[in-house]
């Protein structure tokens, strides 16, 4: 499968709006490639969608699954500082 890396902001788009480009280009890629994250950025996903500011969006269960959803079908990958 083809490999795709998805960053932070847009993963924080498809969260907050499920009629966005970035929540149709997420579902695209966990459809037909392998969506990959670093670790870093599911941390940043996590801490972001936190914020006491979001929840007026949606439940906290709502951001605790999308993470989920997130970790569970990404690849990790480890990004070289050079």
């Amino acid at each position: 499968r083809r490999r795709v890396v998805v960053d932070t902001s847009t993963l924080i788009g498809a969260a907050l709006r499920p009629d966005s480009v970035p929540r149709r280009a997420l579902i695209a890629a966990l459809r037909t490639c392998e969506p990959c994250v670093s670790p870093a950025t599911l941390q940043e996903l996590r801490e972001v969608l936190l914020r006491p500011k979001f929840d007026r969006y949606a439940p906290l269960q709502a951001w605790l699954d999308f993470w989920t959803l997130v970790s569970r079908h990404s690849c990790l990958v480890e990004l070289d500082a050079r």
